[in-house]
């Protein structure tokens, strides 16, 4: 899990290959984005606005830009 100050949303991610974009204040659920198989981490850097995801049995890293929190959107998977 990610917490994202400014736009108080929270990123999670499960392992049904999904992560969920969550209002931090109400927990009701904005978005949800494919990530790769096995996701065991969300890392958030506020600097540049992405979100990475590293999934271990898949070996993907999902990146996604995180601009509102109804403005979330997988760039790309590498």
């Amino acid at each position: 899990m990610a917490y994202v100050e400014a736009h108080d949303v929270i990123l999670s991610v499960c392992a049904n290959k999904m992560l969920k974009v969550l209002d931090a204040r109400t927990g009701a659920e904005l978005a949800s984005l494919p990530v790769g198989e096995g996701a065991d981490a969300v890392i958030y850097d506020k600097v540049t606005g992405r979100a990475f995801v590293p999934s271990a049995v898949d070996g993907l890293l999902t990146v996604l830009s995180v601009n509102g929190p109804r403005d979330v959107a997988v760039l790309e998977q590498v």
